[in-house]
């Protein structure tokens, strides 16, 4: 009777067992179908009003812009940071900014703009300081999946830390919301940009409180491999008969003085590697009352400063 009984548990076991995989497959499957299915279909309408669509208007810009051209290369700090029309009326250059967002990291902007540079191009670098520390130069979050898989149509470029976000982009085009005239922050769209790529709706805007916060984790160093993608940069834009400088970005005061120890790093490497430099960390720490919403953007009086102080230095750099 207990062989029997044994007998029995064990039968009971496996179909029990068999019967979960079998939930599984069934459940498992669909998901799998709808994956490819998903991130074939074109971007919802709420997804394609993102600011990194704006990327297909400053790829325009980078095409078309006649020579002689400054192209802009960062994060927020230089769409929030600039105001391309003076420089252009100053220097009687034709400005482009192709910065949107630091979440892209520094080596997707520096990758993307190379096939766009001409012979005789300056292009100046403008990273935020949180760029050169851990492994925040790949990119951050969805933006870096999201720009090259929706904007692009680049799947097949994604690296393996933007394949998280696969699902969640491919699912979100099952989502019934995504297809409503949902909320969205019109500072924040590819609206935002004007036709020199600055972001520019948030002009007549007044400045909101900004708490200042750290650009890297406790003891962390500037990462080399940060470094070298900039260094690799700068070889080719040699190659291409352009060439490089690199400058600091514009950053709240008390964020400065939080992360002074930080910013003299990135200083320090900057010399180390032998990049030709306009200015001075403190030369572009912007007083706190100048800050639009982060602690990189600016207000309309800041965006005004930061471009004349950068005015300066590139009339400086050219004598």
């Amino acid at each position: 009777m207990q062989e029997a009984h044994s007998s029995s548990s064990i039968f009971s076991s496996k179909t029990m067992l068999r019967k979960f995989i079998t939930r599984i497959f069934f459940f498992a499957v669909p998901i799998a179908l709808l994956l490819p299915v998903g991130l074939l279909m074109p971007s919802t309408p709420h997804s394609s009003r993102a600011g990194i669509f704006g990327q297909i208007r400053k790829d325009s810009l980078l095409r078309h812009a006649p020579s002689p051209r400054i192209i802009f290369v960062g994060g927020s700090n230089v769409c929030y940071g600039l105001h391309s029309e003076m420089l252009r009326d100053s220097l009687l250059v034709n400005p482009v900014n192709t910065a949107i967002t630091v979440e892209l990291g520094l080596q997707y902007m520096l990758e993307h703009t190379i096939p766009f540079v001409r012979p005789g191009d300056v292009v100046i670098i403008l990273p935020e300081y949180d760029l050169l520390y851990g492994e925040y130069y790949k990119g951050s979050g969805e933006a870096p999946a999201r720009i090259l898989g929706e904007v692009n149509k680049e799947w097949l470029s994604l690296r393996h830390n933007h394949l998280l976000y696969l699902p969640k982009i491919a699912f979100s085009r099952f989502d019934p919301r995504q297809y409503l005239h949902l909320p969205i922050d019109p500072i924040y769209t590819a609206d935002a940009f004007n036709q020199y790529g600055d972001t520019y709706l948030h002009w007549g805007l007044p400045g909101k409180a900004v708490t200042p916060r750290s650009v890297r984790e406790a003891g962390q160093a500037v990462n080399p491999a940060a470094i070298r993608e900039i260094q690799a940069f700068g070889d080719s834009l040699t190659a291409r008969g352009a060439r490089m400088l690199i400058s600091y970005p514009c950053f709240m005061e008390t964020s400065f003085r939080h992360n002074e120890e930080a910013i003299r790093l990135v200083e320090a490497a900057y010399k180390a590697a032998g990049f030709r430099i306009l200015g001075s960390p403190e030369r572009y720490m912007m007083p706190d009352s100048l800050m639009f919403d982060t602690h990189y953007h600016l207000t309309k009086q800041g965006v005004d400063l930061r471009t004349r102080l950068l005015i300066e230095d590139l009339t400086s750099a050219s004598k």
